[in-house]
């Protein structure tokens, strides 16, 4: 939550980050990626110093939910976390594709829909993908929280299939070097992602909301976030 800083002079908010190249890079106790300098923008428009928490996804939306962290970036929206966030508008929209990724040693490749129904699938717990998978009754789901997880579960053949957002998991895959382990169905699915900047309502700063958001829209408007993008990116990422 916000502190003063060494000099009292400007207030300190806590930004939970967790190292995923290139929105969030970690380097010893440098910190640099396209949601960091969006955050630190974010901060010098509205008079704070930014005090940077690593903590794993998980632990980062557990300190949210208790109001220990500030703000957070790259935040999915998601009905069960509505009681403890405030997303900030406009997202970042990025576009994509829903990708389903096996073991290359696989035989099967997803073509169709109805290839899914002999097998057991992973998928990221509270996630919204696309219909009719989301409410496919027929279908062997397995939910986790992480990708990383989802990504140890396939190697290990605990699920024959994990569906993910193209542009996050083959971070994923190249961080962990899996590219010639893992292939891609051909089966997928186009898709706007949206990724909220994203407020504790138990921080005090949550009665700046407004002003967030404001300046939020603003880096929008001028143009800098699309110059934040292009610079860690180039036109390799298309965001609106």
């Amino acid at each position: 939550m916000p502190v003063m800083s060494a000099t009292n002079e400007r207030p300190t908010i806590t930004y939970g980050i967790t190292h995923f190249p290139k929105a969030m890079i970690i380097d010893n106790e440098r910190y640099s990626g396209t949601s960091v300098e969006i955050v630190q923008l974010l901060a010098e428009k509205l008079g704070f110093d930014v005090r940077y928490y690593p903590c794993p996804r998980a632990r980062c939306l557990l300190d949210m939910k208790a109001g220990s962290v500030d703000i957070l970036s790259g935040v999915f929206k998601r009905e069960d976390r509505e009681s403890y966030i405030h997303y900030l508008d406009p997202p970042l929209t990025i576009e994509t594709a829903l990708v389903f990724y096996m073991q290359r040693s696989q035989t099967l490749k997803i073509r169709k829909y109805s290839d899914l129904r002999t097998l057991t699938i992973g998928k990221i717990i509270g996630m919204k993908y696309f219909e009719p998978f989301d409410t496919d009754r027929q279908l062997n789901k397995i939910e986790v929280s992480t990708s990383y997880q989802l990504f140890r579960m396939l190697l290990s053949g605990r699920i024959d299939t994990l569906l993910g957002l193209e542009v996050i998991h083959d971070i994923e895959m190249e961080k962990n070097r899996y590219e010639n382990l893992i292939d891609k169905s051909p089966y997928r699915i186009d898709k706007d992602m949206n990724l909220y900047f994203a407020l504790s309502k138990k921080s005090p700063i949550i009665d700046k909301k407004e002003s967030f958001r404001k300046a939020l829209s603003e880096l929008f408007r001028s143009g800098q976030v699309e110059g934040i993008i292009k610079k860690y990116y180039g036109d390799s990422l298309r965001v609106r």
